[in-house]
């Protein structure tokens, strides 16, 4: 009936999401903590996949990062041209060469980034292939029994479905972290070489703007992780209302009134969790926008002291300024690059420890010699007990077949017939018992 209460019910998440919840939960300084052990698994991974590949991305991006450093440096000179006293004119051309230095460092930096953004994309294909084949190369090799064991077939789901797609994307994200990580160092080692009191600069004019994203990015994920069932739920009702295969049923059972409700139900419920999600960002944007202009005043304020008791020059702060802005750009860039590489790292984490759980799982090699021919196959007292099983299928099970016989397995289900088939074949080793 149309005036019916509806049930929305529960969505469980699927393996997609597996650490949406652990994401969820944790702050920034964990993810910070973890991340030293996520950059190195994923450099290792891309140095396999392709050791010139890494070496040119890294070295290029530290190269880009200095020509940056270079280029604020430079910047300097301009400016203490600009600003120095005579004629325009003069002032212009005394500027050229400075400026001229500028130029060339912003053609190499921009250079320095094309190549490395060029190795970059030649290194994500080569590491997912990488993985790939290491994945199938086990999963083709571990006993058949693993294939039985709920843990292991679990396992295997999360690395199939989002480790392996993970593992080029992790990789981007490190080199995204370290291309980061380098321009900030560089607006570091300019405004030390500037004038060491501009350091702690740096950090007034960065800290409030990383606290708001920071917090409006863990707003945003908490929220998105809450809305996956309802999201689910929606795409399964657009299924039923837009596909051929249940059009037929749905007009058949006068369905349509219901799920037009029960989306509608959903889309609301959803609606307003992200109205409530975009007043709260924005709270927390004036907030974080409130500190950085505190921030970018105690800023202006130390460099107006700074030239007022004669301790640096006016083109020095006028640089300081443009590397502090330099300087924030890196910062969202790096916050953003920390947290997608945490959360992929996760995934990419669950495809390590499927493989390194599959290795363990291969059987040893067989050395004996097969025999050319046989007169029967024996099994003696064999006993099998399937993983995560209470009680054996096979308990001291004992068998001969001569050769040129045809035996049939009969019994229950359950009752062990294609379990003994398997181990009589080689396919699986018995507990005990010898064949």
């Amino acid at each position: 009936m149309a005036d019916e209460p509806l049930e929305l019910g529960e969505i469980s998440f699927s393996e997609w999401y597996a650490h949406t919840d652990k994401m969820a939960e944790v702050g920034f300084l964990t993810i910070a903590r973890k991340l030293p052990s996520l950059v190195g698994q994923a450099l290792r991974m891309a140095w396999r996949a392709s050791p010139r590949d890494t070496v040119a991305t890294i070295a290029l991006n530290l190269l880009g990062g200095a020509f940056t450093a270079f280029g604020l440096l430079a910047t300097t000179g301009v400016l203490t041209a600009l600003f120095s006293e005579g004629p325009t004119p003069d002032r212009v051309m005394a500027a050229l060469p400075s400026l001229a230095v500028v130029a060339g460092a912003a053609i190499l930096r921009t250079t320095m980034q094309a190549g490395a953004g060029w190795a970059q994309a030649r290194l994500d294909p080569q590491v997912t292939r990488l993985t790939e084949e290491r994945l199938y190369g086990l999963t083709s090799r571990v006993s058949l029994v693993a294939y039985d064991d709920p843990e292991f077939h679990d396992a295997l789901q999360r690395a199939r479905l989002r480790g392996v797609a993970m593992a080029d994307s992790v990789v981007t994200c490190t080199i995204d972290v370290v291309t980061a990580a380098v321009g900030i160092a560089a607006v570091a080692g300019v405004l030390v070489v500037l004038h060491p009191v501009l350091l702690p600069l740096l950090l007034l004019a960065v800290v409030p703007d990383a606290w708001a994203a920071v917090r409006s990015a863990r707003m945003q994920y908490a929220t998105m992780y809450s809305l996956i069932p309802a999201n689910r739920r929606k795409w399964i009702i657009a299924q039923l209302l837009a596909e051929r295969e249940p059009a037929a049923e749905v007009r058949a059972f006068t369905m349509r009134g219901f799920l037009l409700r029960m989306y509608d139900a959903v889309a609301r419920a959803e609606q307003d969790v992200m109205l409530r999600l975009a007043r709260r960002q924005t709270m927390a944007r004036l907030a974080g926008e409130a500190l950085g202009g505190l921030g970018a005043a105690l800023v202006y304020a130390a460099l107006g002291i700074l030239l007022a008791v004669g301790a640096i020059a006016l083109a020095v702060a006028g640089t300081a300024v443009l590397a502090i802005r330099s300087a924030q750009s890196s910062l969202g860039q790096l916050m953003f690059a920390t947290n997608r590489l945490y959360e992929e790292g996760l995934y990419f984490t669950d495809f390590l420890d499927f493989c390194a759980d599959a290795e363990s799982r291969i059987p040893a090699a067989r050395h004996a010699e097969l025999p050319g021919a046989f007169e029967r196959i024996t099994a003696a007292d064999i006993t099998f007990t399937y993983p995560g099983a209470s009680d054996p299928a096979l308990r001291e099970v004992s068998i001969e077949i001569k050769q040129g016989e045809v035996i049939a397995f009969v019994g229950e289900n359950g009752s062990g017939k294609t379990t003994l088939a398997k181990i009589l074949s080689g396919l699986y080793e018995p507990d005990s018992g010898t064949v």
